[in-house]
């Protein structure tokens, strides 16, 4: 098999990965070769794919001949063709397995942290004063880079809600780079999740 994802972003490959699990489970026998861009930020998506135990072989997008296998298929653009058409466009993960023909066990991304990784994380937690051994941490991104693919106000609330309740710290993260704080209703959302929950909630 034969899958190629020639664009970033690091999320959408990741969300990739469950329908590798589906067509390993679905044939058991294949073999997957993957085929995504070396280059893209610093080599970030060879980087969340290169320990991922349902990919066979990881190869530049372009070094692989779709001919040479038996099955291949190209999720670069399919997921902005299906959310173009829909209102409530469905989660990518479904996009793409629905694509493949599969139907996981677990929809779940997978990714291998790296020991660099952990450590850098510590030191960021730290910082804020987060004493993240005796107290679990979530982080909640409470938008997208689309107003059609976010998850209504109100379930964020929701749920940060049921966190908090539950002794959870909870982490906003915001990408300034990527213009998600201009969107209509967002900083509104932010200012009226910390107004009800206080320190509980900061801002990475």
């Amino acid at each position: 098999f034969l899958i190629l994802r020639r664009l970033g972003g690091i999320g959408d490959v990741l969300m990739t990965t469950p329908m590798l699990m589906g067509l390993k489970e679905k044939f058991p026998n294949c073999h997957i070769t993957y085929g995504t861009d070396p280059k893209y930020a610093d080599g970030s998506l060879f980087s969340i794919l290169q320990d991922n135990p349902y990919i066979d072989k990881l190869v530049a997008r372009d070094a692989s001949n779709a001919a040479d296998f038996d099955f291949s298929l190209d999720v670069t653009s399919v997921d902005i063709e299906v959310e173009r058409g829909n209102e409530t466009p469905p989660e990518r993960i479904n996009i793409y397995c629905s694509l493949a023909g599969v139907k996981p066990t677990s929809y779940i991304p997978f990714y291998k942290v790296t020991e660099a990784e952990l450590r850098l994380s510590k030191a960021m937690i730290e910082t804020r004063l987060l004493n993240f051994e005796t107290k679990k941490l979530v982080f909640v991104n409470p938008a997208s880079n689309t107003t059609k693919r976010d998850v209504p106000k109100g379930t964020v609330q929701e749920l940060i809600t049921e966190l908090v309740k539950r002794n959870y710290n909870v982490i906003t993260c915001h990408h300034f780079d990527h213009g998600f704080i201009e969107q209509p209703g967002y900083l509104k959302l932010v200012a009226d999740i910390k107004a009800a929950w206080g320190d509980v909630i900061l801002d990475f």
